[in-house]
């Protein structure tokens, strides 16, 4: 089900706490600590309790639904149901607001009592599981709607949608015929729907036949074998007619049929060019097709979708003739999967149904049109989770274990998608598509929970994924992973060693994350490329790999493979022109370039470390900063913008809103060039506002961008900045002012291979102006070699191989002074 598309209105006030988001005295909602409210445990065991006691085989549906004028529907519905302990006394169903004239058991009249939405029938002598007990109740009325579900009629539609959203339980199969209106309790359904004249039904299963009566009307069979919940049993009825190909299945040919009226039908037809790749896509990523058919029918309802199995219930603004809502076509399909196929055991844990849902909205961009798209979708989603899903849903909560009112809210919908994105990063594709794919064969009509899927997957891929689960399941919140810093030295056998200190901060998480594979992207001084992964635990991780090259440059998760706490993506940048960062904030307009520039920015959504030397009446933002890392080969000049935006709009707003309290003339854009430096203010930054120096709008602008981080504060003299930075715990620090390591103190430049046989190799690791030559010295201090330096030239390579063995001084020397700028000393061994 999609319910997403209904626009929501938010009432509540923004508060971004930014000791929350570094774990201080925040405590969410988690598995442990669950958010439901009072009650609403006692209703979900309740309404799972009888599914302990009997067991549901079948529904055979017969209505008569042919009342447009009067919207009441009418007939009979026959349940099959098996004891599953001795001396069962009576049968409890639910139906909403419907007359009950009369209930049989196996064909006797028995008592009953009703009073909406539930039914008790006493059965004459105690049943056994040795019995098998038909219950056919005989209802009318006008069935109940929800602000999501239920039964609809319009002139010349009726059709149910089997999810009620703000009805408790969610569960709406009892908003049409009488039932076990839960998650686990699965059964087969023949469906007799009576319908006018010139129109159809369109149910669950396989059409079976058509019969003419007598007074003209039309009674249609249909007959569904797989088992399912009664949330996903379905009818429509209307002047429909059918679109029907046959597609040929991993295992079969599948019957396709989709139904609208014939004034909708080529719409239909072109909205839909690309459900043959849904099908493949999703059987090829999660095995074969388990129905007996595939089913789209075209309602007139402007909330969303509902996925009810083989029959799933489409809203006509979809059916527009074009590809817009093709996502929404691929969501509710993949529900057979996800849903239809394997069903989540209780409504907290949803996530299972429509997390993996939405997720597959990706897997189907992927399929159709490339990675790329899968990356731009996975990274937009990931924005609005980010920014937004708290503000949505009220607090931020785990996708597992969620209170009623946000069963299907933004968490469950694109946080669940965001974590399945996730959980593909950390057990790469083969394990996650494979595993996934026998976790939905092991459990293929039956219902599950979390934990069972983490014991599963664990179990299929070797990997343990108890922290995994424990971290981004059943916890609120988010990591936040940066590479700190990087040490390189050079071993014996010209190896270079390569320590990397990873830091880990929290957003509204309650701990810190633990056996985490973060990908680090390293690049020499030619943006040549090695992948490691280490595995993050805690506040800090430092590990060693060695390297085949010098690196001047490490990014963390570049592939945006774990959705943390960022918004970040890079681009190799090789002409001049506007460069693209989506999501981050960040528009670059590049003036000049040679040769190429890797340059990633990330928009880093924690607490950015505070001012080591305060500023009278500055204020610094709470709850984000920017990095901008890379490395040129040439030179390169461009200009920024770093946009904000604290208004309260879901259209990038919220996230500056505490900072901005006074006029934005007032805000400033910081920098500093390595976590190891305090932050400066840029004094040439210039503010372009939006409409108003008030709306909390608009960007500032500088005109030399330069690697390092940025962030924003603003001049208040009403306020105090109380916040602290947070300093891991595994990094040995003196006085709160010391930064977390010192690393960070980049040489000028280094000369590699080190030891050294023929060639010298000399790269620049940071920008020196002036820079005329490359001297190298012997240890009396006689120049044996001059290398001009062309102007932006990052690196050079120095002839050793007629050197004889021994120590050397390698020296940059200025233009304007002839003075050294740096040195380093080397060694020769080539002869």
């Amino acid at each position: 089900m999609l319910k997403h598309l209904v626009p929501v209105l938010f009432l509540l006030s923004i508060v971004f706490a930014a000791a929350a988001q570094q774990n201080r005295g925040y405590v969410p909602c988690s598995r442990q600590q669950p958010c439901y409210k009072n009650g609403e445990t006692a209703k979900i065991q309740a309404a799972n309790s009888r599914s302990d006691t009997l067991d549901v085989l079948h529904y055979a549906i017969h209505l008569s639904i042919t009342n447009f004028g009067a919207q009441t529907i009418g007939g009979f519905t026959d349940v099959t149901l098996v004891p599953k302990l001795p001396a069962v006394e009576q049968v409890l169903l639910d139906l909403e607001n419907m007359s009950v004239s009369a209930v049989e058991i196996n064909g006797t009249e028995a008592a009953f009592n009703y009073t909406s939405p539930l039914l008790r029938v006493n059965l004459p002598t105690p049943a056994t599981p040795a019995d098998t007990l038909v219950v056919r109740v005989y209802y009318s009325g006008s069935p109940v709607t929800a602000s999501f579900g239920g039964f609809y009629f319009t002139s010349v539609y009726a059709y149910n949608l089997g999810v009620g959203i703000g009805v408790d339980p969610p569960n709406f199969g009892r908003a049409w015929f009488p039932c076990f209106d839960n998650f686990v309790e699965r059964s087969t359904y023949s469906f007799f729907i009576t319908t006018a004249a010139n129109h159809k039904a369109f149910c669950g299963g396989v059409l079976q036949n058509t019969v003419t009566n007598p007074d003209g009307t039309k009674t249609w069979h249909w007959e569904l074998a797989q088992t399912i919940p009664t949330y996903l049993a379905s009818v429509a009825v209307s002047d429909y007619a059918t679109v029907s190909y046959l597609y040929n299945g991993e295992n079969a040919q599948i019957p396709v049929q989709l139904g609208a009226r014939a004034t909708d039908t080529v719409n239909l037809k072109n909205s839909f060019v690309h459900l043959p790749d849904a099908i493949h896509a999703f059987e090829d990523a999660w095995g074969p097709y388990r129905f007996e058919r595939v089913g789209f029918v075209a309602v007139p309802f402007n909330g969303g979708a509902m996925e009810h199995a083989t029959n799933i219930a489409y809203p006509l603004f979809a059916v527009n003739g074009n590809l817009q809502w093709e996502s929404l076509m691929a969501h509710e399909f993949s529900h057979h999967w996800f849903g239809d196929l394997v069903t989540c055991e209780t409504a907290p844990d949803m996530w299972i149904n429509e997390g993996w849902a939405s997720y597959n909205e990706r897997v189907f961009l992927e399929y159709v049109y490339g990675k790329p798209a899968y990356k731009t979708d996975v990274r937009e989603n990931h924005r609005n989770v980010l920014l937004y899903a708290h503000i949505q849903d009220g607090q931020h909560l785990p996708v597992s274990g969620v209170p009623f009112d946000a069963t299907y809210g933004s968490h469950v919908y694109n946080k669940g998608a965001d974590v399945a994105h996730t959980l593909r990063g950390y057990m790469g594709d083969s394990l996650f598509f494979g595993c996934i794919k026998e976790f939905l064969s092991e459990f293929a009509f039956r219902n599950v929970n979390s934990e069972e899927m983490r014991n599963f997957l664990s179990a299929c891929s070797g990997i343990n994924l108890t922290d995994f689960f424990d971290d981004w399941i059943f916890s609120a919140g988010f990591p936040h992973f940066s590479v700190d810093s990087m040490k390189v030295e050079v071993d014996a056998l010209g190896n270079y060693q390569t320590s990397v200190y990873v830091r880990q901060r929290l957003y509204a998480a309650p701990h810190f994350y633990h056996s985490v594979p973060l990908e680090i992207a390293f690049f020499d001084y030619a943006l040549n490329r090695h992948t490691e992964v280490m595995t993050i635990d805690g506040a800090c991780t430092v590990q060693q790999f060695t390297l085949p090259f010098y690196p001047v440059l490490a990014l963390a998760d570049p592939e945006e493979r774990l959705s943390d706490a960022t918004l970040d993506n890079y681009q190799m940048i090789t002409t001049p022109g506007t460069a693209s960062f989506p999501e981050t904030g960040v528009t670059v307009e590049v003036v000049a370039v040679t040769d190429s520039a890797m340059v990633s920015i990330t928009n880093n959504l924690v607490m950015p470390d505070r001012l080591q030397t305060p500023v009278d009446n500055l204020i610094l933002s709470p709850n984000r900063y920017w990095s901008v890392e890379g490395y040129a080969t040439g030179m390169l000049n461009a200009s920024a913008e770093f946009s904000y935006n604290g208004s309260n709009s879901t259209n990038g707003g919220y996230l500056d809103n505490q900072l901005i309290t006074v006029p934005e003339t007032n805000l400033r854009l910081l920098y500093r060039p390595t976590t190891a430096e305090d932050w400066q203010i840029l004094a040439g930054a210039t503010l372009l506002p939006g409409a108003s120096n008030t709306d909390k709008r608009g960007a500032l602008r500088i005109n030399n961008l330069q690697f390092g981080q940025y962030a924003l504060g603003i001049i208040d003299p009403t306020r105090t900045d109380t916040l602290t930075t947070f300093l891991p715990n595994c990094i040995t620090v003196g006085t709160p002012q010391t930064p977390a390591n010192n690393n960070n103190t980049k040489p000028v430049f280094t000369a590699y291979p080190n030891p050294a046989k023929n060639t010298l190799n000399i790269v620049l690791l940071q920008h020196v102006s002036g820079l005329h030559a490359i001297h190298l010295y012997n240890m009396q201090g006689i120049l044996l070699k001059t290398l001009p330096v062309a102007p932006d030239t990052p690196y050079a390579n120095i002839d050793t191989d007629q050197l004889p063995n021994g120590t050397y001084v390698v020296q940059l020397v200025s233009k304007e002074t002839g003075g050294k700028i740096a040195e380093q000393k080397v060694t020769i061994t080539g002869r």
